[in-house]
């Protein structure tokens, strides 16, 4: 099992773009659990669902996005130990072959869609980018 840092370390050997934002986890994560973005920004636990996908999203922000624990804590309203928690119980969760494949398609996905040209994310009400196609 790898951690947060190791793996982020991995990204950036590999010469994967490290972004600076994670409205692209947002994004991305919230559309393969077919909630709302602004869903994984309140400030209450909710359902277990949304939980999963918050903490997902936080880790990708981590991993992938290259971003610290305390600014993904102060983007989820979150303290950073949680996002550290968070991405423990990811990692945890990764030992099983289905979610690990899930996880590692959207560590390969964030990439592509933050390169997009025709990229928009609405977070909060909050509109970045253009429309996606």
């Amino acid at each position: 099992m790898m951690n947060c840092l190791a793996s982020q370390q991995d990204y950036r050997r590999k010469g994967r773009q490290i972004f600076s934002q994670t409205d692209v986890s947002i994004a991305v994560v919230s559309q393969v659990f077919s909630l709302q973005p602004g869903e994984l920004l309140q400030q209450t636990r909710g359902r277990a669902g949304v939980a999963l996908a918050r903490q997902l999203a936080m880790y990708l922000s981590h991993v992938v996005a290259g971003q610290t624990l305390t600014e993904i804590g102060e983007r989820f309203h979150r303290d950073r130990t949680t996002v550290a928690h968070a991405c423990r119980l990811i990692e945890s969760r990764r030992d099983d072959p289905s979610f690990d494949r899930i996880v590692e398609l959207l560590e390969w996905t964030m990439p592509v869609m933050a390169q997009r040209d025709s990229q928009s994310f609405n977070i909060n009400g909050v509109h970045h980018g253009h429309a996606i196609a």
